[in-house]
């Protein structure tokens, strides 16, 4: 019952097998489908680390050309020297002339100037010329230059940009669009953000300016730029960002060129290696699906700031402004809108997109392969399969060890592709699914290993010593269920005499349990000593087997000492029997030991019924060690070995040959042996005379010489340790050969009757 209760479990626990494999399937399609956006997020911090560790390195463009892209800050300094912000366009328009002056090759407003400008003289008539005591400075206004017209004409020198913010919200109109887009390939191959229109700055003013391009960016869920946009898509047309807009007129260039390389006759498999860029003239730059830049960021390479303060003053330095590009942002605290970094530092969005513009004429872009999705939930379906697989078959510290390796070559591999190729490989989400499929296998396997402890530990804690339950319990691996083929010592042992001690303690069974309880206890002590299994009980019968179900390569050494033992503690249970039997006033009779041993290849496994069942041995020499303990009483000495067990055994303990045993129509004769002691015995000189004229009654016997072997079986008997039975028996069988010889078949063996 316990092995069909085993088995069930194990059913049980096999049909949760599948479940590592389904959870590797969902976390694939929660990566696919990515709900809001998670998966996404959590790769791009995972990339944010490579950057920390590999940040973009300076590059100079030219040696005459160190820092081509400058932001003029509109700070707070500038703002406490010059005012609050909105500043008058007119000192908008002469920060524009003195940039130029200085050689700066583009002008870009990271800002919209979405209406009029406030302090202009004409919208102040329109405030004011209504108001007590104001009639008279209506004149003096009108003459004054209106200040987005000064703006508007310092803007029109061909090298200035203005922007507009994307806007979805009712009302938006698209901006003016400064250069035309060409596209190659199918339009479908970029999923833009669609815009309804923007929040512009007004048209005066754009159509001033030699560029206008959008100033948006799009921070990720936690805050963090990590694209910047190129192009967006407003009404279904095309319109540049300012970064964009500042590279075509640094670059001269008259229009975009957007490339993807899937066409109409690409194959179904063309999505593996589809890619997106923009070209503007010398300049090729790789973008998103979504028309967006991958920022890379940098300590070393940074824009260098400008407080527009600085530029405004006489006396200014302009050396640094020529030829370069400059962006003009304003970053005071109540003003500018702080974005996180991929290096984890806050900055304005002007300097992002100086930062952007470094990286483009660099040359340093980062780039996801477009198979790149595929190839991580490839690698981690294999991997996480493989994984389970070896999970479920070898130790959880190896398949422990494999996973931590399998990991961590894939996040070594992906941050060398970062360092080395600039490629965006992530190792995040595979091994996030081969991590978690592994610990759901481990757990079932956690289980099922437990779920085998339990039985091992119900199985076998009656017959095992508590240590080798512990140690089987440890490794289930080593129990074969279902059968195996071990060779195994078995020993049967009971009491001899008992039926006298029945019969005197008839009126007190308790003491009668009492006793046979404490030398079944004391007896299985002596097993378990000797790293024995208590096989099962039978009255005051005891099977024990050494070598199954543990591995004991000196099982045979094993149960010869164990029955030394038993037989040295024999005495301090009579002692106990005699102290007893004198409280009842019974009379006493001694009791003896009977034991059977014998080696040899045997069958062991769980065996029973439906009901019932227990792991145990059966097989040739089971049977013989039965048989040989059964014999013990006719042959006089307490231990009967089998020739098997003498085999392994003879060198070291002190045994002699008693007879060669044949069973009517059953095994071929065999040699038994009386184990009469230790190896300190067998060195005994006593023994020794014993030993020799013990061998000279046998091969007297066996030469069928009587009276020479009936005067040695006399002279033998008067030895130290003599035993007194096997000689009478020996006299017996000598005294009857003489007056009936056996055949001539005869072979010095005794016919046992079958049982």
């Amino acid at each position: 019952m316990a092995k069909n209760n085993q088995r069930r479990d194990h059913r049980r626990i096999q049909r949760f097998y599948p479940l590592p494999a389904l959870l590797l399937a969902l976390v694939a399609l929660f990566v696919l489908s990515d709900p809001a956006a998670w998966a996404e997020t959590a790769r791009a911090k995972f990339f944010d680390l490579y950057q920390v560790l590999a940040p973009r390195p300076a590059t100079p463009l030219s040696q005459n050309d160190t820092q081509p892209v400058i932001v003029i800050d509109i700070d707070s300094d500038s703002r406490l020297r010059y005012g609050a912000w909105p500043w008058p366009r007119t000192r908008l328009a002469e920060l524009v002339q003195r940039t130029r002056s200085h050689g700066a090759r583009v002008i870009g407003f990271d800002m919209v100037f979405a209406g009029r400008d406030q302090t202009s003289p004409e919208q102040m008539m329109e405030t004011w010329w209504n108001r007590p005591g104001m009639t008279e400075l209506v004149g003096p206004l009108s003459r004054l230059p209106d200040h987005d017209a000064v703006f508007a004409e310092a803007l029109s020198g061909g090298d200035t940009i203005t922007g507009f913010a994307l806007s979805n919200a009712k009302g938006a109109v698209p901006p003016v669009l400064k250069a035309p887009f060409e596209r190659t390939g199918i339009p479908g191959a970029l999923s833009l953000p669609a815009f309804s229109g923007a929040v512009t700055t007004i048209r005066p003013l754009s159509l001033s300016s030699a560029g206008v391009g959008a100033v948006t960016l799009t921070p990720g869920r936690d805050g963090v730029v990590r694209t910047v946009p190129l192009v967006a898509q407003i009404d279904g047309a095309l319109y540049p960002s300012v970064v964009l807009e500042t590279l075509r007129l640094w670059q001269g260039s008259s229009g975009y060129q957007i490339k993807t390389n899937r066409t109409r006759e690409a194959n179904a498999l063309s999505f593996l290696n589809a890619s997106s860029s923009i070209t503007l003239g010398a300049l090729e730059i790789p973008m998103t699906q979504a028309g967006e830049l991958r920022f890379y960021d940098s300590r070393a390479d940074t824009p260098m700031v400008l407080p527009a303060w600085q530029l405004l003053e006489e006396g200014f330095d302009g050396a640094p402004l020529k030829d370069a590009l400059v962006l003009i942002g304003a970053s005071a605290e109540d003003t500018a809108h702080f974005l996180g970094a991929p290096l984890g530092t806050a900055l304005p969005g002007t300097l992002i997109k100086a930062a952007a513009l470094r990286q483009i004429m660099s040359s340093d872009f980062l780039f996801r392969p477009p198979w790149a999705l595929w190839a991580e939930l490839g690698a981690m379906l294999v991997i996480g399969l493989l994984i389970i697989v070896i999970t479920y078959k070898t130790r959880l510290i190896w398949a422990g060890l494999i996973t931590t390796l399998m990991i961590g070559s894939a996040v070594s591999g992906s941050y060398l592709l970062f360092k080395e190729m600039a490629w965006l490989v992530d190792p995040l989400w595979p091994s996030i699914g081969v991590l978690l499929s592994f610990a759901l296998a481990a757990l079932i396997v956690t289980i099922r290993t437990e779920s085998e402890k339990s039985y091992v530990r119900k199985a076998f804690g009656n017959y095992l010593f508590p240590d080798a339950v512990t140690a089987l319990a440890k490794s289930t691996s080593q129990l074969k269920f279902s059968g195996e083929s071990r060779t195994a010592t078995i020993m049967f042992c009971d009491i001899r005499g008992l039926t006298p001690v029945e019969e005197a303690f008839r009126d007190n069974p308790r003491e009668l349990v009492a006793l046979i309880s404490e030398f079944l206890t004391l007896m299985t002590r002596h097993i378990h000593d000797a790293h024995g299994a208590v096989n099962r009980y039978i009255g005051d019968q005891i099977m024990a087997v050494w070598n199954a179900p543990l591995d004991d390569p000196a099982h045979e050494r094993h149960a010869c000492e164990c029955a030394l033992r038993m037989l040295e503690s024999l005495d301090k249970l009579n002692e106990r029997l005699e102290a007893l039997c004198l409280r009842h006033d019974v009379t006493y009779t001694p009791i003896h030991l009977g034991i059977g041993i014998n080696s040899g290849e045997s069958t062991a496994g769980i065996m029973g019924s439906d009901l019932r069942d227990d792991y145990s041995v059966l097989g040739r020499p089971v049977r013989t060690a039965s048989r040989l303990h059964r014999y013990s009483e006719h042959y006089g000495p307490a231990i009967i070995i089998g020739e098997a067990t003498y085999s392994a055994i003879h060198h070291s303990f002190a045994l002699l040959e008693i007879d060669v045993v044949e069973v009517k129509g059953s095994e071929d004769p065999m040699r038994v042996f009386a184990l009469l002691g230790n190896p300190v015995m067998k060195a005994n000189p006593r023994f020794r005379a014993l030993e020799e004229a013990h061998e000279k009654i046998f091969s007297a016997y066996r030469s069928r010489n009587w009276d020479e072997a009936l005067a040695h079986t006399y002279q033998t008997a008067k030895l130290s340790g003599a035993m007194p039975t096997l000689y009478e028996l020996y006299e017996n069988r000598i005294l009857h050969f003489q007056h009936n010889a056996p055949d001539e078949k005869w072979i010095g063996a005794f016919t046992a009757p079958l049982r």
